[in-house]
């Protein structure tokens, strides 16, 4: 008799099921089932008194169906186990927290069309990252953490580029008039991001400066801004930089422009009122 492997694996998948079902029937029906539990600190469903119009209206089955929910044979064990996969994903800390604003509709405007500078291979990098048109819907993603929320940032090379064409183009038309500066600001994210998140905005940075025109002076505002990074350099709901992280950018472009910059207890300190932030 010629023996029949798929037969037989059918026939132990049917019986490996049905027994799991009868085991987890019995555990069920017959096992402890508690009114409170310490993992979810909650109490439990109950088991629902039936009457006629619960029945009719669904809320009787419902209840049945949140009891078996939470009295689930091994319910505790598979929680645990859940619990230990979501703690092993992505970035380990409890501080840590993602928020996406709500969808905002751009009213229309008018803008002032920079292209006219810019040759015809310049403009057509620059649309690469153009501004959505009038009209169009915007979602921003904010990472909450130590008391900051960031914007995550999502530069490539391909950005980098369009962006220094963009100034490259200004170069053009303006050689010989002025000189041109490109002072990039590394953003909040940078240097106040939790551990072990990693960013790439100094890489960028080195991106943009690689692809400027010769006569285009890139100014390091980061490497003046690092040595600062635990002094309050960026607002804690706001994109901006504070105006404390602002001198310290002005420094490294003083420095690159050939003048001496003046000191820090030389400028005045003002203060705005009941500022909450951009973010």
């Amino acid at each position: 008799m010629k023996f029949n492997n798929r037969r037989f694996y059918s026939r132990l998948n049917i019986f490996l099921f049905s027994g799991l079902l009868i085991v987890l029937g019995v555990r069920f029906f017959f096992g402890e089932h508690k009114k409170f539990s310490e993992d979810e600190k909650r109490d439990l469903a109950v088991m629902p008194s039936f009457t006629w119009n619960t029945f009719f209206d669904g809320k009787y089955i419902d209840s049945i169906d949140d009891y078996i929910a939470d009295h689930f044979p091994y319910r505790d064990e598979f929680l645990k186990t859940s619990f230990t996969m979501r703690d092993s994903r992505g970035i380990k800390d409890n501080g840590i927290s993602y928020y996406r604003k709500p969808v905002v509709r751009k009213e229309p405007q008018n803008k002032v069309d920079v292209k006219k500078s810019m040759t015809a291979d310049t403009a057509a990098a620059a649309d690469t990252t153009a501004e959505e048109p009038d009209g169009a819907e915007e979602e921003d993603n904010l990472l909450l953490y130590n008391g900051h929320a960031m914007e995550i940032f999502g530069g490539n090379d391909k950005m980098a580029k369009a962006y220094a064409d963009v100034i490259n183009s200004y170069q053009d038309a303006l050689k010989g008039k002025v000189k041109i500066y490109d002072v990039v600001v590394p953003s909040s994210i940078e240097f106040n991001c939790p551990p072990g998140y990693k960013t790439n905005e100094k890489r960028n940075i080195g991106a943009i400066y690689n692809n400027l025109a010769p006569g285009v002076t890139g100014v390091d505002a980061y490497s003046a801004i690092a040595p600062h990074r635990n002094e309050y350099i960026y607002f804690r709901t706001d994109h901006h930089w504070t105006g404390l992280g602002a001198y310290y950018a002005y420094t490294a472009t003083a420095r690159d422009m050939g003048f001496t910059p003046l000191e820090l207890d030389q400028l005045d300190k003002r203060y705005i009122p009941n500022f909450l932030g951009s973010l």
